[in-house]
């Protein structure tokens, strides 16, 4: 007697990721653990994980206009901030990257805003999107950030807007992609640049004074969307 197949079990996330291509809710199988091998292995060589297509063309629509619906609701920051966003060190020298600042302006949608139907905050929400991320950053389990206006966020960046280079505080972050730009569109980082034991100021020091040497790009031009695992370093 043949032995039937087993069916996967639904998900919530059915319709907003493509499960075929990146099935999250069956991570103990053999697709599962081969994506996140090759989600770990990307990130130990580029310190970068890129998703494409990680929401289906049919669920692209609605995520766009979303976004679109929550964008007025964005508060701008405006201001200039070294890598850091520190102050200044008065008795570091001018050229030091704590004493290099360039303008910054940022847009974003509060969590709190974010309703719990959005195509983000179901993704966000899922245990089984929560268990992927987990296991490709190497943590037996991630917690959603308790603070509600932090939590998700959407950033908006209308003309003009810029982000110099920085670090974040996090330890990593997880960006979806949801708008192709009218021009431009490239990630640009520099993977491994300092680390726990060195913060590298001189590594960082010529990367601000314009070289490229280890810089990786990523072209983040088209429409579908992608989601990008970035690790902070």
């Amino acid at each position: 007697m043949a032995t039937p197949a087993t069916k996967a079990r639904p998900s919530a996330l059915d319709g907003f990721v493509d499960l075929d291509r990146y099935p999250l809710h069956q991570l103990d199988s053999a697709a599962g653990k081969q994506l996140i091998e090759d989600c770990r292995k990307q990130l130990g060589v580029d310190g970068c994980v890129v998703l494409k297509n990680f929401v289906p063309a049919a669920a692209i629509e609605r995520l766009e206009a979303e976004t679109l619906r929550l964008s007025p609701k964005a508060h701008y920051n405006e201001g200039e901030t070294n890598p850091y966003n520190s102050d200044a060190d008065p008795d570091l020298p001018p050229e030091h990257p704590k004493n290099r600042f360039d303008d910054r302006t940022n847009g974003f949608v509060a969590g709190d805003c974010i309703d719990e139907n959005t195509i983000i905050r179901r993704i966000y929400a899922d245990a089984d999107f929560q268990r992927f991320i987990a296991s490709v950053v190497g943590m037996e389990e991630i917690h959603p950030y308790a603070d509600p206006l932090a939590d998700l966020v959407v950033n908006v960046l209308r003309e003009g807007c810029q982000h110099p280079w920085h670090y974040d505080t996090n330890e990593f972050i997880v960006t979806m992609l949801t708008r192709k730009p009218n021009e431009g569109g490239k990630f640009e980082y520099v993977p491994g640049l300092r680390s726990p034991e060195s913060e590298n100021f001189e590594g960082v020091q010529r990367v601000l004074d314009g070289d490229r040497s280890d810089l990786k790009s990523i072209e983040v031009t088209c429409r579908s969307s992608s989601g990008v695992i970035h690790c902070i370093g």
